[in-house]
């Protein structure tokens, strides 16, 4: 079994604390379009050579798989995989699903600050 993540867990907590709830965003279209626009202004810190999936794409699965209770980044990967085809409706996943290695390494890397200091009141 694979150690669960403390910035998985910091970032639920992050979404409990600012109200952010999954029954408030799952089922809101323009919500979540919204959050993806956010989610697509945080800088890309990755050199171009490792920018195959957008940062925008994996930010937003990070976010729904914490919403479906996953606090390790296998889970995320399985979560995205299960979800496929509804993420497409949000996202453009060029490349596929990235994989745990990705969501760990960019999260793991990215100033969360810039995202939940922007998102918008639910």
């Amino acid at each position: 079994m694979s150690k669960k993540s403390t910035r998985l867990e910091a970032l639920h907590n992050t979404f409990e604390k600012n109200g952010i709830l999954p029954e408030n965003i799952m089922v809101n279209d323009t919500l979540i379009r919204e959050i993806k626009q956010y989610a697509d202004a945080v800088p890309d810190y990755r050199p171009p050579s490792y920018t195959k999936h957008l940062l925008g794409d994996i930010i937003m699965i990070v976010f729904f798989a914490i919403f479906g209770n996953a606090n390790e980044w296998g889970e995320i990967e399985r979560f995205a995989k299960r979800k496929e085809t509804w993420l497409r409706k949000y996202l453009e996943l060029p490349y596929e699903i990235p994989t745990d290695d990705t969501y760990r390494i960019v999260v793991g890397n990215i100033s969360t600050d810039h995202f939940f200091m922007s998102l918008p009141a639910s």
